[in-house]
């Protein structure tokens, strides 16, 4: 067997999600070598731990976790590269992982959000627009694209940040679990 997986290879993803939140944060983007490199790493855990049909279970992960996520992305909720890393980790850890690290990087980012936006003083009026945005999507019943100004610093989240941290506590909880 390939012996990939267990905590040793659980590092290498941390030391990945390292590069990544520094690259989104210095940045505001996540390099593809990263992110590719965590898809093979996911394969082959896969493979290691289910033979060929971890193939099969990998790519299901995959495909699934990218259709539910894509909306968010084409609204402009989230940059590709988080998706992406949405996707590397539910092909390495699969869906039901992926669900609770999903909630646990959305709580993490929140907090990190008021946090900016409290740093940066425009809690006020980005919770405004949020509301107002929120507003015309249920009441308009139309679907827009959260707009947000890329040279404005205060505004840009950068997820990568949120996600690596979400990535650590959903392995501490899942090894103290199992």
């Amino acid at each position: 067997m390939l012996e990939v997986s267990g905590i040793g290879m659980e590092m290498v993803v941390v030391l990945l999600f390292c590069i990544a939140m520094y690259y989104d944060y210095r940045y505001y983007r996540v390099p593809n070598w990263v992110i590719f490199t965590g898809f093979a790493l996911g394969l082959l855990k896969q493979i290691d731990l289910y033979g060929w049909k971890g193939i099969f279970i990998y790519s299901i992960s995959i495909i699934l976790t990218g259709l539910i996520l894509s909306p968010l992305f084409l609204l402009r909720m989230f940059g590709a590269g988080d998706i992406k890393l949405f996707i590397m980790v539910s092909g390495m850890h699969g869906i039901q992982f992926s669900i609770k690290y999903f909630v646990i990087a959305l709580f993490i980012g929140a907090i990190y959000s008021v946090g900016k936006m409290l740093r940066h003083r425009n809690l006020v009026s980005r919770l405004r627009y949020l509301a107002s945005y929120f507003y015309i999507v249920v009441a308009g019943r139309s679907i827009q694209i959260y707009e947000m100004d890329r040279e404005d610093e205060s505004t840009i989240i950068p997820f990568a940040v949120p996600m690596g941290i979400a990535y650590v506590i959903g392995i501490i909880a899942e090894n103290k679990k199992g």
